[in-house]
């Protein structure tokens, strides 16, 4: 477990301890501006690397006071309050070049649909799976790299990915871009979930963050 201290804070400061997975690009791009947010704050942020998952399972057992960063989901908000957003995200249907699926088209959902466990694309394809939106189960994949993998292994149909996750595979893999085509979904708010535990001891604490993300966003 990777621990990041800051030292920006005042020696007085209270700690929060926040958790994030820096394994995911969209984490690295929020690093920078949750550092901007806690400069002279009345609380010192410790920062730990877990998996994405032992992120948000922390926060709600109150091993950790948030995580970030993250979109919104009925089933964080169960335990946890988002901040105004660190960065907007853009959620894409991911599908092969080669293949004819298009949004547009009826038949489009009833294909096979993939996305990353633990993360808000997974839920909300879960929920659009309940609400009788796509007709076959939702795939779960490990992480971005694996989406990918099986997409073009025709495991899946469809990848919905973010746009920052997906830049950084197309990087890392070595895989052509060209061999993709992307459709937009949504764009996604995306901030620091505080734990409501932790927010009972510091009621003011999310409205302090807040009152400096328009300022940190802008580095």
């Amino acid at each position: 477990m990777l621990a990041i201290h800051m030292s920006a804070s005042p020696a007085s400061a209270k700690e929060i301890l926040l958790a994030t997975d820096l394994t995911r690009a969209i984490n690295h791009k929020g690093l920078p501006i949750a550092e901007c947010v806690f400069e002279n704050s009345e609380h010192s942020p410790r920062i730990v690397s877990v998996p994405w998952s032992r992120a948000q399972l922390g926060t709600k057992d109150g091993t950790f006071d948030g995580f970030f960063t993250a979109a919104r989901s009925a089933k964080r908000e169960e335990f946890a309050i988002l901040s105004e957003p660190l960065l907007n995200i853009a959620w894409l249907y991911v599908i092969r070049s080669d293949s004819g699926l298009n949004p547009n088209d009826a038949d489009f959902f009833h294909s096979s649909f993939g996305a990353n466990i633990g993360t808000a694309r997974h839920a909300w394809l879960l929920e659009q799976h309940q609400d009788g939106v796509f007709s076959r189960e939702i795939v779960t994949t490990s992480n971005s790299e694996n989406s990918l993998k099986m997409l073009i292994a025709s495991r899946i149909d469809v990848n919905l990915e973010n746009n920052i996750n997906l830049e950084v595979q197309f990087e890392r893999s070595g895989l052509d871009a060209a061999d993709f085509k992307t459709f937009l979904v949504k764009q996604v708010p995306a901030g620091i979930y505080v734990g409501k535990d932790f927010l009972s001891r510091n009621p003011g604490f999310v409205s302090e963050i807040n009152a400096k993300l328009e300022r940190c966003r802008g580095l």
